[in-house]
């Protein structure tokens, strides 16, 4: 099923028209949430929310994630919070993957999910972490590499998930920026024929 969508032209002209753009915006959001470390604000993280999700098309990669409803509950919240929040996650100097609970389930902040948590993991170091959104959980899914999660505990979860991604990326030589791309097309190419006519922009 892979070696078929990386044949098509749908993965041709992702790879030929995007794929570069996304893997620069997302070294540069990554850079300015370093420089902005612990000082945060509603400005220099929504300027950091577009150049992530903005596309060579113009269009939003991450769909309902870092659109403005989303943003706004995240804003609710106060920027102290917000920046306690960030810092537990990437720069705490423990394991990022076993900060998941504490993130989503103790600081809870409202939109800052499981995809918004793992969207920052993976802006940290694509090698080692992949985004975990429903499209990519359905593809690892249909796949038959992961079940679907149940439960509250992320971290765990997170880690077979993550683990199941990376083998698919190392099976199929994908870069670790194509991954969620790939993954999110499985349940949309799985058709009578095999051939999803387009592919949709990636849904939280």
């Amino acid at each position: 099923m892979i070696d078929a969508l990386l044949g098509s032209m749908s993965c041709i002209k992702f790879r030929s028209e995007q794929l570069q753009h996304k893997i620069d915006r997302e070294q540069l959001a990554w850079k300015l949430i370093r420089e902005y470390k612990g000082a945060y604000t509603v400005k220099n993280l929504n300027r950091i929310f577009d150049i992530v999700d903005k596309t060579a098309r113009n269009k939003r990669w991450f769909g309902p994630l870092l659109a403005d409803p989303n943003r706004n509950n995240i804003f609710s919240h106060s920027i102290e919070l917000i920046n306690k929040w960030i810092d537990v996650l990437l720069f705490s100097g423990k394991q990022p993957i076993q900060m998941l609970n504490t993130c989503i389930s103790e600081i809870h902040i409202s939109g800052a999910n499981k995809g918004f948590a793992t969207l920052l993991l993976y802006l940290s170091d694509p090698s080692l972490y992949n985004i975990w959104l429903p499209s990519i959980e359905r593809g690892l899914v249909e796949f038959g590499e992961i079940k679907r999660f149940r439960g509250n505990d992320y971290s765990t979860y997170y880690q077979c998930f993550n683990n199941a991604a990376i083998n698919i990326r190392n099976r199929y030589g994908l870069q670790p920026q194509e991954v969620d791309w790939a993954l999110s097309f499985i349940p949309a190419y799985i058709k009578d024929d095999g051939i999803a006519k387009s592919h949709p922009v990636i849904i939280s």
